[in-house]
C-alpha cells in the first residue's frame, strides 16, 4: 500500500488523520508489542461510526504488511511517507506527523503493557531513550521557508528518514526480542 492510496482513502472518508500518522501509530504500537492486533490499532484511531468495511479492509492490509516487515530481518521496513516528487513542505509535514503518530502508538502500547499484557519489561536503554527524545524533537520540525539551501534541506530530510528507519528497528529489537539474555 502506498502513501497516496492510504491518504486518498482517509480523505475520501473525511478523516482528519494522515496516512503518515496512522502508519506511525501502528509502527509505535508494534515496536512495543508485536502482538498488537489490527483491531487494537483501529480502535485507537477511529470511532465505531467511522469504521466501515471499505476503510477497515485497506487499513488492515496496511497493518498486516507493516507487522510482517517489522517481524522480518530483511530490513524492508520503511516509513509510509509521500514520494520524493512531492514538495519539501509536504514531505516535512508528513515526517513530522509520522513521528507524532509513532510516539502516540508507543505510548498506547506502553499503557496497555502496564495494565497486564504479556510484554517484555518496559525499561529501556539510554540509547532508546535518546532515540525517543530525538523523535520528540522531530515532531517540532518546521516546514522549510524559501531557503536558498533547498538541496541541503532535502539531504537533511533524507538523513532523518534513514535515521528513523534504523531507530524503529532498534526499538523493536529492544522491546520485542529478548535482548537482555545472557548466555554462559
Amino acid at each position: 500500500m502506498t502513501y497516496k492510496t492510504i491518504d486518498k482513502i482517509l480523505r475520501d472518508k473525511s478523516i482528519e488523520v494522515s496516512a503518515a500518522e496512522v502508519h506511525g501509530i501502528a509502527t509505535g504500537m508494534l515496536c512495543i508489542d508485536a502482538g498488537t492486533s489490527a483491531d487494537q490499532w483501529l480502535s485507537e484511531l477511529f470511532t465505531d461510526t467511522q469504521l466501515t468495511d471499505d476503510l477497515i479492509a485497506p487499513l488492515t492490509q496496511l497493518f498486516t504488511q507493516l507487522s510482517e516487515k517489522l517481524a522480518s530481518d530483511d530490513y524492508s521496513f520503511d516509513l509510509l511517507l509521500p514520494d520524493d516528487d512531492n514538495d519539501l513542505e509536504t514531505r516535512v509535514e508528513a515526517l513530522r506527523t509520522w513521528c507524532q503518530g509513532f510516539l502516540f502508538g508507543a505510548g498506547a502500547a506502553h499503557a496497555a503493557a502496564e495494565t497486564g499484557k504479556d510484554v517484555r519489561a518496559l525499561d529501556s536503554t539510554p540509547e532508546t531513550r535518546e532515540i525517543m527524545q530525538d523523535i520528540v524533537e522531530f515532531t517540532k520540525m518546521a516546514a522549510p521557508g524559501t531557503s536558498s539551501h533547498l538541496e541541503e534541506e532535502i539531504a537533511a530530510l533524507t538523513e532523518i528518514h534513514e535515521y528513523l528507519r534504523a531507530a524503529v528497528l532498534l526499538i523493536r529489537d529492544e522491546f520485542i526480542t529478548p535482548a537482555h539474555l545472557t548466555y554462559h
